[in-house]
């Protein structure tokens, strides 16, 4: 196996990639934040809501004139407070609250209800309840505060004649809200959507993961570590009709093949490539569709091509140009036609198809033998290029046995379809076989996706590529 793709299996994904693959997938993160947020609102709409009434109490010690007996007294209060705090659950004092209450609460319900807290650094207590209803938590609250208070000075009282050695005293009783403290509606929906975007990241991200396919230029370069000879954009009209018309402008489709012509004249560029076979991982991938339009935007460069199917299994090269289908490649192959006879013109200038022929219950042989080599080698003679459309690789050997006669291979991946794992091990079969791989051609990207956006002048055949004025040579190939 080659090493550059050795290295690469198992590898974790890049996290530049990752944040693509998240970026892509905003639509998921946006999706879980909104659902997380509408379930917390519907279950706030049927939380019933609680009010909350709060009062404050004042805790003292004894009190002596001097300056130093005043701050031990307040040392000794905060002291208290703790305790006082735990004694206003207590049952004499919750039991003495329903009294005050008139036995509506049980000394049970109120203990649900009551919360104490003493405020820090001070010698303030303060005892909230909460209720349905804000009436019910004012009065609950308020009993609670009077029955402690009265319970304190009963403790901290050393005789029945004596004055109390602390007291608790309400400073500020509690009063009924209009407002409920729950359901926070605000609060709770927010933070639900918080965790929902959470949620949908984590989603997006395993998604991706076990998804793991190819969606941009970038991953493909990461995979294979070859040239990105094109990015093919997303148009549903190719595969069902023959090539692209090149003299009509400079439309999307049209420039990215011309850009696929000129890079893959960049890398052969001593010219001694002339036959040069496509194919993919997969079905469906493009590799067909690739092979007509490069083969014709190759003769819009004033070359001589021929393309010529040895797809023998499925052929379709004849078909989507309206030409004669049952005569073509395996004629050649079985010695009955020469090379001349078996090609057809197609209406496109410098352009001409060898399609598959009639289908042999042996295509792997067929491609094999040395008469496929001559063909190959007669094509070279008479035309300038000579396009090979191949199966893929992956689900026969018919394109790695095709590959030994040309001159290098194009791979050609569908974006957000092929899996990484899939062209890792189309380039390890065909580095294995000793074949030549010019580069990768990543097929069908969305317009969002792609490395460079066109922008093109109306009549003419110019190219603005970023916004910067350039022409795409003509004469790369």
């Amino acid at each position: 196996m080659n090493n550059s793709v050795r290295d690469r299996v198992g590898d974790a994904l890049p996290i530049s990639t990752v944040l693509r693959g998240l970026r892509d997938s905003w639509w998921v993160v946006v999706l879980a934040s909104l659902v997380c947020g509408l379930v917390a609102w519907v279950a706030c709409m049927f939380e019933t809501p609680a009010y909350q009434a709060r009062s404050t109490l004042y805790v003292t010690s004894a009190v002596e004139s001097s300056v130093q007996s005043a701050y031990q007294g307040t040392l000794a209060s905060q002291q208290r407070i703790d305790s006082y705090a735990k004694l206003a659950t207590s049952e004499s004092v919750l039991a003495d609250a329903s009294q005050r209450l008139g036995g509506g609460l049980s000394a049970e319900d109120l203990r649900s209800t009551i919360k104490t807290r003493p405020v820090p650094e001070t010698v303030l207590l303060e005892v909230s309840a909460t209720a349905t209803d804000p009436v019910s938590a004012m009065r609950a609250a308020n009993a609670v505060s009077e029955a402690l208070s009265d319970a304190v000075s009963s403790l901290e009282r050393p005789s029945a004649s004596a004055p109390p050695l602390a007291k608790v005293t309400v400073v500020t009783s509690a009063e009924a809200s209009a407002k409920p403290v729950s359901p926070r509606i605000l609060r709770t929906v927010l933070l639900a959507m918080f965790c929902g975007a959470v949620l949908g990241t984590v989603a997006a991200y395993i998604y991706y993961r076990v998804r793991n396919t190819i969606d941009w230029v970038e991953g493909v370069s990461e995979v294979s570590g070859k040239p990105v000879l094109g990015d093919i954009p997303l148009d549903d009209s190719l595969p069902a009709n023959g090539a692209l018309d090149f003299n009509a402008g400079a439309s999307e489709s049209a420039e990215a093949f011309r850009k696929l012509r000129t890079n893959l004249g960049f890398s052969n560029i001593d010219g001694s490539s002339r036959v040069i076979l496509i194919t993919s991982p997969s079905q469906a991938d493009g590799k067909t569709t690739t092979a007509i339009n490069l083969a014709a935007a190759v003769a819009e460069s004033g070359k001589r091509v021929v393309l010529v199917d040895t797809d023998l299994r499925r052929p379709s090269v004849a078909r989507r140009f309206g030409a004669i289908e049952g005569i073509g490649l395996t004629d050649y192959l079985r010695g009955s036609l020469s090379v001349v006879d078996v090609t057809q013109t197609v209406g496109i200038d410098g352009l001409d198809i060898l399609g598959s022929g009639p289908l042999p219950p042996n295509p792997a042989e067929l491609l094999e033998s040395h008469r496929t080599r001559e063909c190959f080698l007669e094509l070279a003679e008479i035309y300038d290029y000579v396009i090979v459309d191949s199966p893929p690789i992956l689900p026969v050997t018919d394109a790695m046995v095709a590959a030994q006669w040309a001159d290098g291979v194009v791979v050609v991946v569908r974006a957000g379809k092929t899996r990484r794992s899939a062209l890792e091990t189309v380039l390890a079969q065909l580095q294995v076989g000793s074949r030549t791989v010019f580069g990768v051609v990543l097929n069908g990207v969305e317009a969002s996706r792609r490395q460079y956006r066109y922008y093109y002048g109306a009549g003419t055949g110019g190219v603005d590529v970023d916004g910067v004025g350039s022409r795409v040579s003509s004469k790369a190939l």
